[in-house]
């Protein structure tokens, strides 16, 4: 158990804590004043408020609705260590909860599954900062928590009831000083005594840590070596690339920047295999996009359509591309189910086909300052045999920091190099087999995607008007976007979920970031206090969202017409919303899977 520490003013340590764009670094900014946003998985600032030293350890956050498995290894470990970056202990953990955005179950359970890599007692030194205040409308903050439902209620009752807002586009410092007397608070009831973690848990995760890092740095020489004694490669005047990976594992997204073009703000998947044509310093690109395979689901269960599509691919890249590129987000795990799916959905290609595969990391610039070998040596053996399946080719794309197109120009001499080597092979597609309750669950799955899709576009529009002043009857729903699920077992609906929500953070990203410049990314990753820009970026959001509705239902009345000064006042006039044309019926179903 943690000392007692003395009565007199003492330092205070606090861990802010929160999912991805919860408002952390900003919380942090309007307390110790700004700061250093260079990118980092955790970071120390120092400060002084009212004359009192504060110590505040920013934090990696996870996506908001992903369960606990599906965060990457790094991010857990990067988040246990944050409690020793503040010695000896925190005296408290500050979660932040945006307010303009519906809180869910899902939300939820994220953060209980997140939170227990503390131990059961971090609850009692847990506060919940709401973030965006200004959004509530004229409601109190205890308004807003009964009308969010069950889900809020249960987190602010697990805090013991601890919890404030904060504005963080109010400048006055009476905020801060709230804030610290409600910590000061809390750290009597705690009999003073601060936050210890489990000592074992805290050297286990030092450890292994140590170990990833010394591994990540062999593995990054023996790269560099190999790549040298490949020497250089005759120039090419043309490239073929096959984009191959599971669903949302933003194959698209890379295809655009190998192309340089910008990200579309479609949120569907990728339904029929298109080639793709551009250049880059004179060498013409050929870029083959797929759709994928589930991420969650034996291969087996690929929609017949998506396999279709995949065979297609290769005649459209010419039966033997220069490379085939395997797309593996770098912000998730891997783990030995993702391993075996994809080696099963690769099987279609043939064996030699890994000869022409080199895994390129997608959510490059979510690493931060981790490298992509450390997240490799620390994700373990299932990914560590997919680089080495891959002849231990591999290349990391930044999805935001697009720069000078150095990423790109890389990637084209890894290319070269690798085809070097095969040029005299050429790929055969092998017959797979399938069993009727294979094809019927892959019919299933992809019909319950689509309607899935429409849910998720409701709940992105309605998180975009929910600062908005709304007409009568646009109410916001907060039920979780996960529907018809019921002909489906109970391990089957947990992959779904797990499907959907990969599904759901990729389309919010995706208009997240429609709008940015590469310095706005930036900007806006770490920086809310630039609150005029993204007040902009969620008009556009808006205005463009309705007219991809617009598109997809063939109705004019699709569209919202605003007045006012965006820049001053979100209190907009709308006209023509019919909410409830939004819905897609759910089909019913006679099959059971």
């Amino acid at each position: 158990m943690a000392e007692k520490e003395p009565c007199k003013q003492h330092e205070l340590r606090v861990v802010v804590l929160g999912a991805k764009r919860s408002g952390k670094t900003s919380l942090i900014d309007r307390i110790l004043g700004s700061g250093d946003h260079s990118p980092r998985t955790l970071q120390t600032r120092q400060g002084e408020v009212g004359g009192r030293a504060v110590v505040m350890v920013d934090t990696v956050g996870w996506w908001r609705n992903f369960m606990l498995v599906d965060t990457a290894e790094f991010i857990k470990q990067k988040l246990q260590l944050s409690v020793s970056m503040c010695p000896p202990g925190p005296h408290a953990f500050l979660l932040t909860v945006m307010t303009d955005i519906p809180f869910n179950e899902d939300n939820r359970r994220a953060i209980e599954e997140h939170l227990s890599l503390f131990g059961e007692n971090i609850w009692q030194h847990t506060i919940v900062v709401f973030i965006r205040g200004g959004t509530l409308e004229g409601k109190t903050v205890e308004e807003h928590i009964k009308s969010e439902g069950e889900a809020l209620k249960w987190l602010v009752e697990k805090c013991g009831n601890r919890y404030c807002v904060f504005e963080i586009r109010n400048s006055e410092n009476d905020q801060a000083s709230k804030l610290l007397g409600q910590i000061d608070t809390m750290i009597r009831v705690n009999d003073r005594r601060h936050f210890q973690a489990d000592g074992s848990t805290l050297r286990e995760v030092e450890d292994k840590t140590k170990t990833v890092t010394e591994k990540a740095a062999d593995r990054r020489m023996n790269r560099k070596e190999e790549m040298q004694r490949q020497g250089k490669v005759l120039p090419k005047s043309e490239i073929t690339i096959l984009m191959l990976g599971w669903v949302t594992s933003r194959k698209t997204t890379a295809k655009n920047i190998i192309l340089n073009r910008k990200e579309g703000c479609c949120t569907e998947r990728t339904k029929s295999a298109e080639m793709h044509i551009g250049e880059t310093e004179g060498v013409k690109l050929s870029v083959v996009d797929t759709p994928g395979w589930w991420k969650y689901f034996p291969a087996q269960a690929t929609p017949a359509c998506v396999k279709e599509q995949l065979q297609k691919s290769l005649p459209l890249a010419s039966q033997t591309p220069h490379a085939i590129l395997l797309a593996v987000p770098a912000d998730t795990t891997f783990l030995e189910e993702q391993r075996k799916i994809t080696e099963d959905s690769m099987m279609m290609f043939g064996e030699q086909v890994w000869r022409h595969t080199m895994v390129l990391f997608t959510c490059g610039d979510l690493l931060a300052d981790t490298s992509i070998e450390e997240h490799i040596e620390s994700e373990g053996a299932p990914l560590k045999w997919l680089v080495e399946k891959c002849g231990n080719r591999y290349h990391v794309f930044d999805g935001i920091n697009r720069g000078d197109g150095s990423q790109v120009r890389e990637l084209l001499e890894k290319i070269k190099k690798m085809e070097a080597l095969n040029e005299s092979f050429a790929m055969y597609q092998a017959k797979e087999d399938s069993t009727p309750e294979n094809e019927t669950l892959g019919k299933v799955l992809h019909e319950l995607w689509e309607e899935n899709n429409v849910m998720i576009a409701k709940e992105i529009e309605m998180s975009c008007k929910k600062s908005l002043t709304l007409p009568p009857n646009c109410s916001n729903n907060n039920e979780n976007p996960v529907v018809g699920t019921c002909d489906l077992s109970e391990e089957y609906k947990l992959a779904f979920k797990r499907e959907i929500a990969r599904q759901e953070t990729v389309a919010k990203e995706r208009f997240w970031r429609m709008y940015l410049s590469d310095d706005d990314s930036k900007t806006c990753e770490h920086d809310l206090q630039a609150e005029e820009k993204i007040e902009g970026i969620r008009y556009n959001w808006t205005r463009e969202w309705c007219r991809q509705l617009a598109i997809r239902t063939e109705g004019p009345d699709r569209y919202f017409q605003h007045t006012g000064d965006i820049e001053t006042s979100w209190s907009c006039q709308h006209h023509g919303v019919k909410m409830g044309a939004l819905e897609t019926p759910v089909k019913k179903r006679k099959m059971s899977v």
